[in-house]
């Protein structure tokens, strides 16, 4: 199912349908979240890059806002999965449009204490967006497949506090991105920005943007990436997340 990862209770997903509202576009591709019917809508819409309203669940098919009438008129409606619980699969996106690597960091200074990587002129400037209190990803060398949370950065470093097992050499790859796994605030793991375009690409998440940016609010559960090799660790790596605000589950 589109970019449903589990549901945390264990069980199968609860699939409803919905009547959708105007919008630009429609559910035009699955796998968008949906938000909740505003005032005077005719139903629910695909989630905007940085949504304030619950959302309602997790489309699995497409649909067409109409007007029509007619005797054989189909009413645009999509499929949503309504878990509350249900924990959402995004690709993470380097670019603010779906379908982008993420950024590619050479090390240039050996960190003997696993602790530092300086960026080659080029790379993503670490506060600039910031990416504190996000993830650092290892992508070769000794440490490949390690993350660490980032707790400081330069213009020209990250900082991991908590070591990778080996030393950082020259030349070591890592990626970074602006989220962390069981975060309790906005930075790293209360906040999620998707890829542009509601319903057509708002099916990934941006990993571009500073980590304290507020955008739709996800508890972080994990990453999954691949880390065979370089290219691999940047197009194939996924954020695990769940609703904080939940139309069917509203604690906030």
């Amino acid at each position: 199912m589109a970019n449903l990862a589990y549901i945390l209770g264990g069980g199968g997903p609860v699939i409803k349908k919905f009547h959708v509202a105007a919008g630009a576009p429609d559910f035009t591709v699955a796998g968008a979240p949906a938000v909740a019917a505003a005032t005077a809508a005719a139903g629910v819409l695909p989630a905007t890059t940085a949504s304030t309203s619950a959302i309602v669940g997790l489309s699995l098919d497409t649909a067409i806002y109409t007007t029509t009438q007619s005797v054989t008129m189909i009413v645009g409606e999509v499929s949503l999965v309504v878990n509350p619980d249900a924990a959402y699969r995004f690709r993470m996106s380097g670019t603010a449009a779906a379908g982008g690597n993420l950024p590619l960091i050479t090390n240039t200074v050996a960190s003997t204490a696993g602790t530092l990587v300086t960026i080659t002129t080029g790379d993503i400037v670490p506060n600039s967006p910031t990416m504190l209190d996000g993830t650092l990803i290892a992508l070769t060398g000794a440490n490949a497949g390690q993350r660490r949370k980032i707790t400081t950065v330069s213009a020209t470093e990250f900082t991991a506090v908590v070591p990778f097992p080996s030393d950082i050499a020259v030349g070591d790859t890592f990626t970074a991105v602006p989220y962390f796994p069981g975060a309790a605030t906005v930075l790293g793991g209360d906040d999620l920005t998707l890829t542009t375009t509601p319903g057509t690409l708002a099916t990934e998440a941006n990993a571009t943007i500073a980590s304290t940016t507020a955008g739709i609010r996800m508890t972080h559960l994990d990453l999954v990436y691949d880390t065979a090799g370089p290219l691999r660790g940047r197009s194939d790596g996924y954020i695990i997340s769940n609703p904080v605000r939940h139309h069917y589950n509203q604690i906030a």
